[in-house]
């Protein structure tokens, strides 16, 4: 079952000018988004999982062809034994974002004057430790894995709570190509999958 993170009615359409002329026509596109689900967890203590995952300013230089350092964030899922009430949690990233390098599986930036030659590459890491694996947007593997703790019963009272340990690093998008002054912006919707 699915909780949608971000709910969205995106509309985008013309005007026609002229009906009875076909090649004056414009298009459009319509989204539709929801879930239907039992369970009901908080993502970072909120209903709606928002977050800001921020670089700071670096050089150029600090953006080498292996990429730059990663920052690590956490997204924390939890909530009531009684509405967060399954064990497992995917984090499933929508694989249709038009951010999406889809020959990459990064993100593309999208904001005002962005830097040149420059992506955003996804990570999970192993909740014991161990080295990050990408999470590579627009597959089938765009998603990563939260188990709820502690176990309860089917009737159990006290709060259950999870963490996505995850981490962002930017990246060039040709490594033999330097990154040219801009800014850093893009976003990634995602749904929580309850097992």
């Amino acid at each position: 079952m699915k909780n949608l993170v971000k709910i969205s009615l995106f509309i985008a359409a013309g005007v026609i000018a002229n009906p009875s002329n076909a090649a004056a026509t414009n298009s459009g596109q319509i989204s539709f988004t929801g879930s239907i689900g039992s369970s009901t967890c908080l993502i970072d203590g909120e209903l709606q999982g928002f977050k800001t995952v921020d670089f700071g300013s670096l050089q150029p230089s600090e953006v080498p062809a292996a990429g730059a350092t990663p920052v690590p964030f956490t997204l924390t899922i939890s909530g009531d034994a009684a509405s967060c009430n399954k064990d497992t949690v995917s984090i499933a990233f929508n694989p249709n974002n038009p951010n999406i390098d889809k020959p990459t599986g990064n993100l593309k930036l999208n904001g005002p004057l962005p830097a040149g030659n420059v992506g955003i590459e996804l990570a999970a890491i192993p909740s014991g430790g161990g080295a990050a694996t990408k999470i590579r947007l627009g597959g089938s593997n765009g998603f990563t894995n939260v188990t709820i703790t502690p176990a309860m019963s089917t009737t159990p009272t006290g709060n259950r709570s999870g963490t996505a340990n995850l981490q962002a690093r930017l990246v060039r998008v040709d490594p033999s190509i330097p990154p040219t002054p801009g800014s850093i912006f893009s976003q990634i919707d995602y749904v929580l999958v309850y097992q």
